[in-house]
């Protein structure tokens, strides 16, 4: 049987015609991004917000925060999504804070439940200059979690610092783009 030969220019055509489509479909690409009403439900639900598998958050449940005071507080546990691992929870109370009522260690399994709070009765010597610390640890091979919820007794949370800035103003074409973060030399 004789082979068939296809002539050397209609190669050179379909190799130029499969590179034209190409090309176009990287332009359309290029002019229609994909927006996330495109996507699937079901990735458009999972990349709009990221959250954490368990939140932790004191509330001040009664009391005040004074000397010779009693605070009722609540540390509440809240899980997001899928977490089956027990949660490990230890509170540390600063100087000047003794426990009343409760206990300062608990393991917290949150499979069932959405939400689970620990609740604490703290008597006061006087208004602590430390935070009263709740460390939350659960891990596995895999992964795990880890948060220091802190109850500040009515201090203000501390400021982040703010880098130190050149003074002049840094132009480009006509625009101003503010002062630049000086960065430290090594």
């Amino acid at each position: 049987m004789p082979r068939l030969r296809a002539p050397r220019s209609c190669l050179v055509a379909l190799l130029a015609l499969v590179c034209a489509f190409g090309v176009a479909a990287c332009r359309e690409g290029q002019r229609r991004p994909v927006r996330p009403s495109a996507l699937p439900a079901a990735t458009a639900a999972a990349t709009a917000h990221h959250r954490p598998p368990v939140t932790a958050e004191w509330v001040l449940a009664g009391g005040v925060v004074e000397p010779r005071g009693t605070l009722d507080l609540r540390l509440r546990l809240t899980r997001h999504g899928a977490w089956p691992l027990p949660l490990r929870v230890r509170v540390a109370l600063p100087e000047g804070a003794h426990l009343a009522r409760g206990e300062l260690a608990h393991e917290v399994l949150l499979e069932r439940q959405r939400e689970h709070e620990v609740a604490l009765e703290v008597a006061l010597d006087r208004v602590p200059a430390d935070d009263l610390v709740a460390v939350i640890h659960s891990a596995s091979e895999r992964g795990g979690l880890h948060a220091e919820p802190r109850f500040r007794f009515g201090r203000p949370a501390p400021a982040a610092p703010v880098p130190p800035r050149a003074r002049r103003p840094v132009l480009v074409g006509g625009r101003d783009f503010g002062a630049p973060v000086a960065m430290p030399r090594r």
